[in-house]
């Protein structure tokens, strides 16, 4: 199982972070460059208990994906796992607190596993791991640009 953190500093308020990462609306931007992202999910606000339907093109590989959000709490934590996808399984949490009276900072972790047993180490190793770092540091970027 791997992991990955990335913590960063953007300026606006933890509420209003908040409510823009909760748009799926906002995944297409957040992950421009790097992901294609097509929202299937119309209407839909990333809160406890809700499924969004997304299709992902990486590479030239198009994959549906859904995922079940555990855990919202408003200016503070988002929580999702992928239900169906890539990996065996993918976990992301989002931590928001305040920095400053202008500010706030965002954790985010993503908690991940490889299918393809030995392989999929072996590829974690060689290729994922560095690749999900560069796509979570590029869209900590784009959220960063989106508040400026």
């Amino acid at each position: 199982m791997g992991d990955i953190q990335n913590s960063f500093i953007v300026k606006t308020t933890p509420e209003k972070l908040y409510d823009y990462l909760a748009d799926p609306k906002t995944i297409p931007e957040q992950l421009e460059g790097s992901i294609e992202v097509d929202v299937k999910s119309e209407g839909l606000v990333l809160e406890q208990g809700n499924q969004c339907q997304l299709t992902m093109t990486r590479l030239g590989m198009t994959q549906p994906v859904k995922i079940s959000v555990d855990e919202s709490i408003r200016g503070k934590k988002l929580s999702y796992r992928q239900v169906e996808g890539l990996f065996r399984s993918w976990r992301h949490v989002i931590q928001i607190e305040g920095h400053d009276q202008q500010s706030c900072l965002c954790k985010d972790s993503i908690y991940y596993s490889l299918p393809f047993g030995v392989l999929g180490h072996v590829l974690d190793d060689l290729i994922v791991r560095s690749d999900l770092g560069k796509i979570l540091r590029s869209r900590s970027q784009k959220i960063r640009e989106a508040f400026d």
